[in-house]
């Protein structure tokens, strides 16, 4: 048997054939969810105390949401074995942060005209 480590391949042995753009769209894949998984649960705070909405409709609306965003990968899976990794992972974040803007915005909207 050959001498190793036992620890089994590197972890950053993996990244080391990508090169600078496909690691920046990597690292932005893992951020997106991050951010979103960390506003989660003040998200269920302002949807019932600011806005009003009853603690069910709440927990649909939140359950809704972390199934669309876990479905995608799915979804992403098939066609990046279509068109490709790269686009694939630029159009899903091009996608992602659109909506994320288009929800902040209503979000802001929304928070301004609560009774």
């Amino acid at each position: 048997m050959g001498r190793g480590t036992g620890r089994g391949p590197r972890p950053r042995a993996g990244l080391a054939p990508l090169d600078g753009p496909l690691r920046f769209l990597l690292l932005s894949s893992f951020l997106i969810p991050l951010g979103s998984f960390m506003v989660l649960p003040f998200m269920s705070v302002f949807l019932h105390e600011r806005l009003g909405m009853g603690l069910g409709t709440v927990g649909v609306v939140l359950a809704v949401a972390s199934l669309v965003q876990f479905s995608g990968g799915i979804a992403g899976g098939a066609l990046s074995d279509r068109i490709g990794l790269r686009r694939t992972m630029l159009w899903a974040l091009i996608v992602r942060a659109s909506w994320i803007c288009s929800g902040s915005v209503a979000m802001a909207a929304a928070g301004r005209h609560s009774p």
